[in-house]
């Protein structure tokens, strides 16, 4: 195939991915979208947790990986592997960060890093209002 026959390959699907990708923007349905950041608080986190590798880990979407999904977390229940039953306000989703080991989500082991220890007051406010963003039901 010669490089022309290429090009319109590329751009034809090109032209695709923009179109049905883009029908959630247009009032279509898609689970996984992950909401904008509005808030410059949020942004920060979003852009720190890129920095640090943890959407190694978790998600934004919902989909379950090595960690918990950060969809929908802020303000909800959450059982952890001791049977209780916390909920993730602002105080228990910086402790996460800063000591996973102390509050360990149910089904999921224990072994996020505790290397975060060294984020600062305005890092964690951050990283929060992320969380935050991610759920936009907690109030």
């Amino acid at each position: 195939m010669s490089a022309r026959p290429r090009r319109l390959v590329a751009a034809t699907l090109l032209a695709a991915v923009a179109t049905f990708g883009g029908l959630a923007a247009c009032g279509g349905s898609d689970e996984n979208a992950v909401p904008e950041m509005t808030t410059e608080a949020a942004k920060a986190g979003q852009a720190l947790a890129k920095d640090r590798g943890c959407l190694s880990c978790h998600t934004e979407s919902g989909r379950r990986s090595t960690g918990p999904t950060w969809k929908g977390l802020a303000g909800s229940e959450v059982e952890l592997a001791s049977g209780e039953t916390v909920t993730a306000d602002d105080d228990y989703l910086k402790r996460a960060i800063v000591d996973p080991k102390a509050e360990v989500v149910a089904g999921f082991a224990p072994i996020m890093p505790t290397a975060y220890s060294d984020l600062t007051d305005d890092q964690l406010a951050d990283l929060v209002a992320y969380l935050r963003a991610l759920s936009p039901d907690a109030s």
